[in-house]
């Protein structure tokens, strides 16, 4: 069995007793803080990071818009007949003299 002497100073007191003890309680409740802290700094950095890669997404989106907007109006001009007539040559395109049209008789498709 081991025996724990109990030292005295001078004046009779323990030694120890002149060290004030933090409560329990005051430890907890800073060692919350610190951990709410921690947590809130961690989440402010992932809210601005999100909210920046965000504004990227957006700026890239309308930017696609743009380019998806020049490139339909592309395709109208590219597709018109004004356009097909003045290239008809460059395209060895000739204009049909006479259509003729295949009769079958019935409705090849219906809706």
């Amino acid at each position: 069995m081991v025996r724990v002497k109990n030292v005295t100073d001078q004046g009779g007191k323990n030694k120890n007793s002149n060290k004030k003890k933090i409560p329990v309680f005051f430890k907890v409740a800073a060692i919350s803080l610190i951990s709410l802290g921690i947590f809130y700094i961690t989440q402010v950095n992932r809210l601005s990071t999100m909210g920046y890669e965000i504004q990227k997404k957006e700026n890239e989106i309308k930017k696609l818009q743009k380019e998806n907007e020049t490139l339909q109006a592309m395709s109208s001009h590219l597709r018109s007949m004004n356009r097909l007539e003045m290239e008809q040559e460059k395209l060895d395109m000739v204009k049909p003299v006479q259509v003729s049209y295949v009769d079958m008789g019935s409705t090849i498709a219906m809706k």
